[in-house]
């Protein structure tokens, strides 16, 4: 998957350039989150940044993963056995709290540590199953300043998610859950997103990078755990990009935590052969388009199983380049399109080694509003 490539979208829709709307894959709603909290601002005009709020009222306790999210044991949600989670902790009393340090009230269930990122100097270590309260103490006089009850559960299942190289930015209609198998172009690349789920299938909190182990040849597998803390809808994953090498058979099994594992069977033909296209766009909402405003497409295909097939090289086109005009981009299955001009358009795509296969969508341009 390649890094750079050239085109911003514009208009009521934030112009960035598509090298930046990349990089931004797996943290954009992070990033979202993270500026959502002032952390020199004010939280009930004291300081911080939402979360969960001590027992002594004192502080309030963010967690990279949800930095708004109450993650405490008392709202009912739980960390993963065997994952950690980095944390901060914010004044709520508008005096400050002073120099400080954090410790857990049971290292059998969670230990605490420091850590070396400014805007998450804390990591909690997820051991076993229980409870336990991490404490915040003076390191002036060891008075206690606050404290908050965190649940740990033992994972039940390994929930997964395939989708196209950019999925965190298409979290709609791009997206297969559960899938047992997926179809790889070669040379084409698409991401798994994995997270524990707990027996009741409850979401568990808690990051974690998945062990990969593979049986067959041609894939090439980068584990990238959680730290672009990829998001699809409200939910945070693990991920893993798949890219294929060369064509043959492979048997993927992730591990994590709990011992839990999972097993997706990976092909990647000798020559492109799908049943069918998919247009995904993002923005995903299109029913009122500017001229000036740009949109990315994202074809995504299905072989004659139903597997969800990615990377596959596809040539994008329009009916009316007077309306909108389509830009190729790196990755073969990706195109962005600029909405130019009033009027309807359609925006096609066929499959380049198979140009009988094709799909389109129209999209009307409103004129701009005065």
């Amino acid at each position: 998957m390649t890094d750079n490539f050239d085109g911003v979208t514009r208009g009521r829709r934030t112009s960035f350039p598509i090298s930046t709307l990349r990089r931004a894959a797996g943290a954009l709603c992070a990033v979202a989150l993270a500026g959502a909290c002032s952390f020199e601002g004010s939280l009930g005009g004291s300081g911080g940044c939402g979360g969960a709020i001590g027992i002594q009222g004192n502080a309030a306790f963010s967690f990279e993963q949800a930095p708004l999210q109450d993650l405490s044991a008392a709202s009912g949600r739980s960390f993963a056995e065997g994952t950690y989670s980095r944390f901060r902790v914010d004044d709520l009393t508008g005096v400050g709290l002073g120099p400080l340090t954090v410790e857990s009230s049971d290292p059998a269930v969670m230990t605490v540590q420091a850590d070396t990122d400014a805007d998450w100097p804390w990591r909690a270590k997820f051991n076993r199953a229980g409870t336990a309260a991490l404490r915040v103490r003076s390191t002036l006089d060891g008075t206690l300043l606050d404290s908050l009850e965190l649940r740990v559960a033992r994972p039940a299942r390994l929930d997964l998610t395939a989708g196209p190289a950019l999925s965190p930015q298409i979290d709609g209609g791009g997206v297969n859950r559960e899938p047992s198998r997926v179809v790889l172009a070669r040379g084409g690349s698409c991401r798994l997103f994995v997270r524990a789920l707990d027996a009741s299938g409850q979401v568990l909190f808690g990051s974690f990078s998945p062990t990969i182990r593979t049986t067959g040849a041609g894939l090439g597998v980068v584990s990238e755990g959680m730290t672009g803390l990829a998001f699809l809808g409200d939910a945070v994953y693990a991920t893993v990009r798949l890219v294929a090498t060369d064509a043959g058979e492979t048997t993927l099994r992730l591990e994590g935590p709990g011992d839990l594992s999972r097993e997706l069977a990976v092909s990647v033909p000798s020559a492109a052969d799908l049943a069918s296209l998919r247009l995904v766009f993002w923005p995903d909402d299109l029913s009122v388009v500017e001229p000036g405003e740009a949109a990315m497409v994202v074809a995504v295909g299905r072989d004659a199983a139903g597997a969800p097939a990615y990377g596959f090289a596809i040539d994008f086109s329009t009916d009316d380049e007077s309306v909108a005009v389509v830009e190729p981009a790196a990755d073969p299955d990706i195109s962005l399109v600029h909405f130019v001009a009033p009027g309807t358009a359609r925006i096609l795509a066929r499959l380049r080694d198979n140009p009988a296969l094709e799909t389109s969508v129209a999209v009307t341009v409103a004129s701009s509003a005065s």
